[in-house]
């Protein structure tokens, strides 16, 4: 992956680090936007790494996040459940203020996750110390709705995007906002080809 980002993105600014999020240095009032895309939902403390972006944010800076849904991190092996001729019947949850450790499959692979309520998440970005701007339920493309449920659900899934400031900043954040948005939609589409060639 980040053999193919260096071919995407040629800017010699850009500099690649592969390591866990929890081990990255986060320096002090560096950077002026953290963007986390669907990565802490395998976190085990949010409260912690929230800490750590908030510290490394320069004043007026932003905090991108997009996170996994609960209702999708609390189902019950992130699957539907089916009736007896196999077809998708309803998205079960369970578990939900239960956080922790949760094991799936994800495209034929077995995953860990880490589950945290809706409350976990943004009181725990608010008790940092940030501000809470939009909050928005990405809601995929309206094609991929068309696909049979089992091949849909791992690129069709509820998810949080999140934006926050420290504090807010107005001018930087439209712009901003469109670009993450743009990458979004091409990741869940590059997803949707992958599993339709599966």
């Amino acid at each position: 992956m980040i053999e193919e980002a260096k071919k995407r993105n040629t800017e010699t600014r850009i500099r690649y680090r592969v390591c866990a999020i929890e081990n990255y240095e986060y320096p002090k009032n560096t950077w002026d936007c953290v963007i986390s895309n669907l990565a802490l939902h395998y976190i085990e403390s949010l409260e912690e790494i929230f800490q750590k972006v908030r510290r490394t944010l320069k004043p007026n800076g932003i905090f991108l996040l997009n996170i996994e849904h609960p209702i999708f991190t609390a189902g019950v092996g992130q699957d539907w459940i089916y009736t007896e001729s196999g077809a998708p019947q309803y998205w079960p949850i369970d578990n939900y203020f239960t956080p922790g450790e949760r094991t799936t499959h994800f495209l034929g692979c077995p995953v860990t996750k880490q589950h945290h309520t809706l409350t976990q998440i943004l009181m725990g970005l608010l008790s940092n110390g940030f501000e809470l701007n939009v909050i928005e339920e990405a809601k995929p493309p309206r094609e991929m709705m068309t696909l049979p449920a089992r091949r849909a659900y791992p690129c069709a899934f509820p998810a949080l995007l999140i934006y926050l400031i420290l504090p807010l900043s107005l001018r930087k954040l439209p712009a901003l906002l469109r670009k993450f948005l743009q990458k979004y939609r091409q990741s869940l589409l590059l997803l949707r080809q992958h599993i339709r060639a599966a």
